[in-house]
Order: C-alpha cells, then sequence, then structure tokens
C-alpha cells in the first residue's frame, strides 16, 4: 500500500513539474520526484529485507524512504506546494 501511494505521488510530482512555469518550482518538483525515487527503492529494499527476515534492514530502509518523503515536503518551505501534492505526501508520511 505504502509503495503504490509512493509511486502515485511520484507521477503526480511529476505531473506538476511539465506544469510548472516557475523554474524554481519547477527545480523543486525535479529534486522532490528524484527523492521520491529514492522513495520507492528504499521502500523496495525494505519488502525485500522483511521477506528475508532482516527487520533490522526493513527499518532502515522504511526510515530512509520516511526521510525521502520528508525532504521532498522541506523543498517547499518557501513556495506555495500544490493542494494535491501536499495531501498526497501527507499520505505517505502517514503510511512510513
Amino acid at each position: 500500500m505504502t509503495q503504490t501511494n509512493a509511486k502515485q505521488t511520484s507521477n503526480l510530482i511529476t505531473s506538476l513539474s511539465k506544469q510548472a512555469t516557475d523554474p524554481k518550482l519547477r527545480n523543486i518538483h525535479s529534486m522532490c520526484a528524484e527523492n521520491y525515487k529514492d522513495a520507492i527503492n528504499n521502500l523496495n529494499q525494505a519488502k525485500n529485507a522483511m521477506n528475508s527476515g532482516d527487520f533490522d534492514g526493513m527499518n532502515a530502509k522504511a526510515s530512509a524512504a520516511e526521510t525521502d518523503s520528508s525532504i521532498c515536503e522541506d523543498g517547499f518551505q518557501r513556495t506555495p506546494k500544490p493542494f494535491q501534492l501536499q495531501q498526497a505526501n501527507k499520505k505517505v508520511s502517514e503510511l512510513l
């Protein structure tokens, strides 16, 4: 479920980036997209760790995914964040 939401949020970020006309906002979206790619990768690794019984590794990768999501959120501190992205990012953070 968390992976699905992270992928949906990543797709939303990509869509918003294409629509952005402000170069600063487009740059923030681009960095956020990279963070979500990392988050998705970390979630995949967390799932693999869990399946192999490596619960410490699972926790570490889940924590890394949460950090990736938070970094995306932090990127919007000085600019208005699109409501859709705010809600999607919040949902992913809550699931982590």
